[in-house]
């Protein structure tokens, strides 16, 4: 059982295709240092912001049980301040990685296209046209998470799960220690989940490839299929393609 795991793993995921990942795109991000380098600085706000509203919310909560109205009405400038700030926050934050992930796929596009330009004529042939362009469509789009959200979650998170932990742990350790039971689950079914996105990642890329290709075909050939009433054919292949 443990070595069908590892075999599985080794299929799907391995550190040596992270780190070839990695540096595929890292002096594409390297470009766009500067909206990185913001986002980070974006950090050091959001954690505060986590601690603030949930210290917040508990002192609202304290006041609201024990009928200190007063003290509630005194909160609500405070409680407008955070909002204020979550939403600067949220839009610079937003526009930040909508800026660099743009860019970073941007150039990977001229990348992609001057290195195709430059391939010989024989390996090209090889290619589906509709493989080609599915690299383009999807391929390049389908590393947002690679150098946007999820690139960055690896630095945020780890930093706010300490400061989270540290703050929890002052009200009441023990309660604190209990709620790290579910970090196991949390990372098992990350893995699990990573994997079957892995493996159907690579048959979504096949089968849109195969329907690229049947639309360059039909739009190349478009007088043939007319002129031999192949309407039907081509529409039903396409059907059934497109459903799968």
């Amino acid at each position: 059982m443990k070595e069908k795991l590892e075999l599985l793993i080794k299929q799907y995921f391995t550190i040596k295709d992270l780190r070839r990942t990695f540096s595929f795109v890292k002096p594409f991000i390297r470009k766009q240092w500067k909206a990185y380098l913001f986002i980070i600085l974006l950090l050091g706000l959001d954690i505060y912001l986590t601690i603030a509203f949930a210290k917040f919310f508990g002192e609202l909560t304290d006041s609201a049980i024990h009928g200190g109205y007063k003290q509630i009405l005194s909160f609500i400038p405070y409680g407008g301040l955070l909002i204020v700030l979550s939403i600067f926050s949220s839009v610079c934050y937003t526009y930040c990685e909508t800026f660099a992930t743009n860019g970073v796929k941007m150039d990977m596009k001229n990348h992609l296209f001057h290195h195709v330009l430059r391939l010989p004529a024989g390996d090209v042939s090889n290619y589906r046209s509709g493989e080609l362009m599915s690299h383009f469509s999807n391929d390049i789009h389908g590393v947002d998470g690679v150098i946007g959200s999820n690139l960055i979650s690896l630095i945020r998170l780890p930093i706010i799960y300490i400061v989270v932990f540290i703050y929890l742990a002052n009200i009441n350790l023990t309660l604190c220690l209990i709620s790290l039971i579910v970090a196991p689950i949390v990372a098992i079914s990350g893995v699990v989940f990573g994997l079957l996105l892995r493996k159907n990642g690579r048959l979504i890329h096949s089968l849109i490839g195969n329907i690229n290709s049947l639309l360059s075909e039909t739009f190349h050939g478009f007088q043939v299929i007319r002129s031999f009433t192949l309407e039907k054919l081509y529409y039903h292949k396409y059907v059934n393609q497109n459903k799968e």
